[in-house]
């Protein structure tokens, strides 16, 4: 609301302000939401993006926890991880390689962020989502490298990312002027850092 026209996030063939983020993250939960989605994990297969971090947003709108897929992933790779998480829900961008034997719904990212407006019973919808969520519920799931054979999932819940941005910023000094540069892929952890300190500040 403070900052609706400012840059949010920039990458190298896209922008996108804090409103559109807002507005297409809404979007995309309204789409989860109405397939059923409910604190679940929701596999991100996209190229490295905001928008894919706008597909992040939306599925913690929805109540759900993300699980970011990296489009260079070998295939037998994202078969494994795809057969531990059992996961119903797949947003794509139609870059990246999903498993052909997925019983798991497909949206594509463009279709499920073209939402124009939020009529005031999906604002209701979304309100009860948020009001239901509690600190440590989970915001999303990271898969180790599968140097042992099997990738691992490492669950992250909102009170840890919250801890870590409240201290982070503070100890840099960053501030509502602050930009942040993003070397990290978006399938580690360690993008947190960028995306959430952007959120806060």
């Amino acid at each position: 609301k403070k900052y609706p026209d400012k840059t949010a996030f920039l990458g190298t063939n896209s922008c996108v302000t804090f409103k559109e983020m807002l507005d297409k993250a809404q979007s995309i939960a309204l789409s989860l939401i109405s397939a059923g989605a409910h604190k679940e994990p929701v596999v991100i297969a996209m190229t490295r993006s905001p928008e894919m971090i706008i597909a992040f947003f939306g599925v913690i709108a929805a109540g759900c926890y993300y699980v970011p897929i990296d489009e260079q992933m070998p295939a037998h790779r994202t078969e494994l991880i795809m057969d531990r998480l059992k996961a119903r829900f797949i947003i794509t961008d139609g870059t990246t390689t999903l498993p052909s034997q997925t019983s798991a719904d497909v949206f594509n990212y463009s279709d499920a962020s073209s939402l124009t407006e939020v009529t005031p019973l999906a604002a209701e919808r979304l309100a009860k989502v948020r009001k239901a969520a509690i600190d440590l519920d989970p915001i999303y799931i990271v898969f180790t490298s599968g140097s042992t054979g099997i990738p691992k999932g490492v669950v992250t819940n909102h009170r840890c990312v919250i801890d870590y941005v409240e201290q982070l910023t503070k100890v840099i000094g960053a501030s509502h002027d602050s930009i942040f540069a993003m070397q990290s892929p978006l399938y580690v952890d360690d993008c947190l850092k960028e995306i959430y300190s952007t959120l806060k500040l």
